[in-house]
């Protein structure tokens, strides 16, 4: 069929696949990886694939001061990236485990409510580094201490979720929280890898020494925490846009 007979739908669509197959292309090309030693990423979900900081920080002061407890940005930004069971137990100690529980559940309900009503998008050069870990031939997973009805309503929405082999959530799994190492763990093993052969993205410095602990390595972006606590890191850069590919490959 000449491109003259094509509906403007098949056009666009035309378009779209030329677009992406020559993306993948160029990813493949932009250097030739041989006998690298990490096999896999880790992705952590938020504050590295998206931004929902203040998504969860609304969700949690709302359903605290309805149980009569409050938090504190500050006090909460030392905290994130954490479970949320052991963010709350350090405002709400105390409280009968029952309703502690009912409380964090509610929690999460909101937090999925306020992700759904406004429009969500990856933070800049992550579908970027998504599809170019995937040209390179790495596999890739989310491993997050969030609920992991929240990692699949923020995968979804974002599109993301084809990139990923698996969703991990310590919480679902009952799992220690960040900065425990084993969520990362957890990873490693669900992939049947070496914890040598994984690399960990991570945006907090409880996320950080977790895969520190675990023995991986990591690269730290600065969206949601200052470049300056994430120097444990083997590789930190201020977003997913500004790393620079060279610097990643000497990682691998």
């Amino acid at each position: 069929m000449k491109r003259g007979d094509l509906t403007p739908d098949q056009i666009e669509i035309s378009r779209v696949t030329t677009f992406h197959r020559n993306e993948k292309k160029s990813h493949k090309e932009d250097y030739q990886l041989k006998n690298t030693t990490i096999k896999a990423v880790l992705w952590d979900m938020d504050g590295t694939l998206v931004d929902t900081a203040e998504l969860h920080y609304q969700a949690h002061i709302q359903t605290l001061a309805k149980y009569g407890y409050t938090i504190d940005r500050p006090l909460y930004n030392t905290m994130f990236g954490m479970d949320d069971h052991l963010i709350m137990s350090k405002v709400a100690p105390g409280m009968q485990k029952e309703a502690f529980n009912a409380m964090v559940i509610e929690k999460n309900i909101l937090y999925r409510q306020l992700a759904l009503n406004e429009p969500q998008n990856p933070l800049p050069g992550v579908v970027d580094w998504l599809t170019r870990f995937q040209a390179w031939g790495f596999r890739q997973v989310v491993v997050s201490t969030t609920f992991i009805e929240n990692i699949q309503v923020l995968a979804n929405s974002l599109q993301i979720t084809p990139y990923f082999e698996e969703l991990i959530s310590t919480t679902h799994m009952q799992l220690p929280s960040k900065p425990a190492p084993d969520g990362f763990l957890k990873g490693a093993e669900i992939l049947s890898l070496p914890v040598e052969q994984c690399m960990v993205i991570e945006d907090a410095p409880a996320g950080v020494a977790s895969a520190k602990a675990a023995g991986m390595k990591c690269l730290a972006v600065g969206t949601s925490n200052p470049v300056e606590n994430l120097q444990e890191a083997d590789l930190v850069t201020p977003t997913m846009a500004d790393v620079n590919k060279a610097d990643v490959v000497r990682l691998l």
